[in-house]
């Protein structure tokens, strides 16, 4: 996969997690990876699989075409959170 996209990728997941005001190890533990693992992901150094990526979507409460976004989306649960994300 293109570094440009991991790297893409990576940013969404990092700034979904501080949004929900998740640490790393909350969310890896919360998707089933090393926090090593999720740091490497949100940095565009690892590539994820599809499973990982329904995990977050699941965690984020959130569908794929809303994730990708850039949109401000409404979360109505993200680990005990509800409230407006906005998405940058």
């Amino acid at each position: 996969m293109e570094t440009g996209v991991l790297v893409s990728l990576g940013n969404k997941i990092r700034h979904r997690r501080e949004q929900a005001g998740m640490t790393p190890t909350d969310l890896a533990r919360a998707i089933g990876l090393k926090r090593e693992e999720l740091l490497l992901a949100e940095t565009g150094k690892k590539d994820i699989s599809v499973l990982t990526l329904l995990k977050l979507l699941e965690t984020f409460n959130v569908d794929y075409d809303t994730f990708m976004s850039d949109e401000t989306v409404e979360c109505t649960h993200i680990a005990g959170h509800s409230g407006i994300v906005e998405i940058h």
